[in-house]
């Protein structure tokens, strides 16, 4: 965990160096398409990137699978996922939760898990209402389906945990590390140094090769790197980590939908160990462990992955 909040500063801090930002509370929809399959759309006034992948062969009587992507992720981190979970008869999407990757960069919306949760179903149900989900969270992307669930579990169905970063509770203090980041000042100062100090892809490989516990290819070096080089990013991030706070109080504890939690062995961003304590509190979960993987065994140990996460929701749906 102490790895995990150290990215998160690096990241808030190099990204700041970098990029100004345009400080635009509600861009317009997006002309162009970061992938063949993105799609565009505004939700509470907020612009979602988020793309389909259709199940091959219909059958409605899977309920549709949603995957969030965690820290400095974006819809690629389920590149190797998702056309896997299509494949087997499952309806997927995968959203860009803002700031990240190509959803919206406002600066004053409130980033708390609890809010991004309620933006995530109105998304939802925008698209397929009222109906019942299968939800997949990576390391961040975990307490928000966390907390999707705990606030509307007749919606649904299963739920993936991947390497994630659960909470006990939703509680309005931020961490001692993050409380710079609510002087204004250093906010200005950050962003407004400019270009000099900006990120290189390079450094997001390094990060990548750390998450992985493996050498990166060069296409998710690519892919991950033009996601987060994205103007206003620095910005919202920031902001959004300095001010915001949970809207209704919520009981981590709570949780009681049928679940796995995969998790690589060699995680050291979320190892196992640190959330261990919660999960002994969740009966319902049940831990699978992949060898040899770090952080992201979505995109190290694909074809494990994905038959653990295909099995699971085709064996056990309600």
């Amino acid at each position: 965990m102490k790895r995990y909040l150290t990215f998160v500063l690096i990241l808030l801090f190099c990204q700041a160096m970098g990029f100004p930002g345009n400080g635009k509370k509600s861009p317009r929809l997006p002309v162009s398409k970061p992938f063949s399959n993105s799609i565009f759309v505004e939700i509470d006034n907020m612009v979602l990137h988020y793309r389909i992948w259709p199940a091959a062969v219909s059958n409605d009587s899977l309920p549709w699978v949603l995957m969030v992507h965690g820290m400095a992720g974006s819809t690629y981190s389920w590149e190797n996922n998702a056309p896997e979970l299509s494949a087997a008869g499952f309806n997927v999407i995968a959203v860009d939760m803002p700031p990240f990757g190509y959803s919206d960069k406002n600066p004053d919306y409130n980033q708390s898990t609890d809010n991004r949760a309620a933006l995530l179903w109105n998304f939802l149900n925008s698209i397929h209402p009222n109906s019942k989900w299968n939800l997949v969270g990576h390391s961040m992307g975990g307490g928000i389906v966390q907390c999707m669930a705990i606030t509307r579990p007749e919606q649904v169905d299963r739920v993936v945990f991947v390497d994630p970063a659960l909470f006990n509770s939703l509680a309005e203090k931020h961490p001692h590390q993050m409380s710079i980041l609510r002087f204004r000042p250093f906010e200005w100062i950050a962003t407004g140094l400019g270009n000099a100090f900006m990120i290189r892809p390079k450094t997001i490989t390094k990060m990548l090769r750390s998450a992985y516990g493996q050498e990166p290819g060069p296409a998710d070096a690519d892919e991950y790197y033009k996601a987060i080089h994205q103007r206003g990013f620095a910005k919202a991030l920031l902001r959004s980590s300095a001010k915001s706070k949970p809207s209704i109080p919520v009981d981590g504890t709570l949780f009681n939908k049928p679940a796995i939690a995969v998790w690589g062995d060699k995680d050291t961003w979320v190892p196992l160990s640190g959330m261990q304590p919660l999960l002994d509190k969740l009966s319902c979960v049940k831990v699978v462990i992949i060898p040899g993987a770090g952080h992201l065994p979505m995109a190290t140990h694909v074809k494990l992955f994905n038959g653990y996460v295909i099995n699971f929701l085709l064996n056990h749906h309600e």
